[in-house]
């Protein structure tokens, strides 16, 4: 048990270090000269932009060079400015950590931009669409987060598209064709398209 977190909390920064630069120079001056730009921002009295875009953008123009490190730092420095009420950093961080193969670091911060911004429905549909992809046996945590995703919207059309993508990629075809039949009834008149679908499935 100990080695095993051990390993989940040097998971991010191995991840960072492994992502390297991959970028000419040529290509690199104009995003550090950008980098170096945004940092004289800092302290804007105007707030506009605030410190915690500015540390959000910084660490984009890192990853945009290939770096990891660098990209990571910068979304912690951001979140130590807000961590509860913006989903924003959070989101970033799980994009860059499930993109460097840090996946459990990547599904607490799915998580997390969730939590902080529950009414934005992109932080739902990113952090369904990882859990489908690299969780997709763990069957309880995906019901989980599909339910809280779920009750947040009034008509969920994609969270249900995304569950019965991943019902079909656990074999679970009656369940896809209940989502599907879900979608179904969100929209105005039929879709042919869902109709084909669940004619497929059922013949699976």
């Amino acid at each position: 048990y100990r080695a095993r977190k051990k390993a989940e909390a040097e998971e991010p920064l191995r991840a960072a270090v492994a992502l390297g630069d991959g970028m000419v120079e040529h290509s690199r001056r104009p995003l550090l000269a950008r980098i170096a730009e945004l940092e004289e921002m800092f302290g804007n009295p105007e707030n506009d932009p605030t410190d915690y875009m500015l540390n959000v953008e910084i660490s984009s123009q890192y990853q945009l060079i290939g770096d990891g490190k660098n990209g990571k730092k910068y979304l912690e420095r951001a979140l130590a400015i807000d961590s509860e009420t913006t989903g924003l950093a959070w989101h970033n961080m799980g994009v860059l950590m499930d993109r460097l193969g840090a996946y459990n670091s990547a599904r607490i911060a799915f998580g997390n931009a969730v939590q902080a911004q529950s009414q934005i429905e992109q932080y739902h549909l990113a952090y369904l669409e990882f859990l489908k992809s690299r969780f997709s046996d763990d069957t309880a945590m995906l019901e989980a987060a599909f339910t809280v995703s779920e009750k947040a919207f009034d008509e969920p059309i994609s969270i249900f598209q995304i569950k019965s993508d991943w019902y079909v990629k656990i074999g679970e075809y009656d369940k896809a064709i209940e989502a599907l039949q879900k979608v179904q009834s969100f929209l105005p008149s039929r879709d042919v398209y869902i109709d084909k679908e669940i004619a497929r499935l059922r013949a699976l």
